[in-house]
């Protein structure tokens, strides 16, 4: 049987688990009026990705992709009976920043909706199903969201750290060939500040503040603690892996 992965602390994606493979009866707790509103708000909707995204296997599941703003190494969201964790894949591609997608249906871990889903996979979590111009409709593109939201705000939250109306390049207009070119990439590069970080490498899973010299600094953590930062009074100074040069 797959256990649970332990829960995130990142405020919005990808920490929740799968529940037991037998006997599933999970629940979404969002009242329907909640439910209703948001699915009028963003199904149907043609929005532009803001953020690039990773695109991997969906675990056990070859129907469709797993799409995810974290990088590989950082997604924890099955464990096997062992408490160890169950990786997706390796990431096959990247979907750049600013490519439009449709969202075709949020759909909500209720018991009926766990049940149809396939063992193996987060099915305990809220999963956005994706459609991008240019690919073949019969695999969709699948964000899996986190656990415990239980507000419209929630899940608005989530999908607006993801999605925007807005062409990103318009606020990419102020950030530097080599940064907007690593973000695209997901990579990192010296001298990003705290939102270009999120953007490379995802929402971390802790936030370390301390203060030295008078040095703000940051360390901030992902999921499985494969990935760190370190950020000097909000720009980037060194990570694990070692930072990387932008592409020439």
């Amino acid at each position: 049987m797959i256990r649970p992965a332990p829960s995130a602390l990142s405020a919005f994606l990808l920490c929740g688990a799968l529940a037991p493979l037998v006997g599933c009866a999970a629940a979404s707790p969002l009242p329907d009026p909640d439910r209703h509103a948001l699915l009028r708000s963003f199904e149907g909707k043609v929005l532009f990705l803001r953020t690039s995204l990773n695109v991997l296997p969906f675990f056990a599941d070859d129907t469709r992709h797993l799409a995810s703003p974290l990088h590989a190494d950082s997604i924890h969201l099955l464990d096997d009976t062992k408490g160890v964790p169950i990786m997706p894949g390796a990431v096959v591609q990247v979907i750049p920043l600013g490519t439009k997608v449709r969202i075709e249906k949020v759909e909500f871990p209720t018991g009926l909706v766990v049940s149809r889903r396939p063992l193996y996979t987060p099915r305990d979590n809220p999963w956005v199903y994706l459609a991008l111009p240019g690919f073949p409709r019969g695999r969709p593109f699948v964000v899996v969201l986190r656990q415990g939201m239980t507000t419209g705000d929630d899940y608005r939250a989530a999908l607006n750290d993801l999605f925007s109306d807005d062409e990103p390049s318009l606020w990419m207009r102020n950030v530097s060939a080599e940064i907007r070119r690593a973000i695209e990439e997901k990579r990192l590069v010296a001298g990003m500040d705290a939102e270009q970080v999120m953007l490379s490498w995802g929402r971390p899973e802790h936030i370390r503040q301390t203060l030295e010299a008078g040095v703000r600094l940051e360390t901030w953590t992902w999921p499985l603690k494969k990935r760190t930062a370190t950020l000097r009074d909000g720009k980037l100074a060194a990570a694990a892996p070692p930072l990387e040069s932008a592409a020439p």
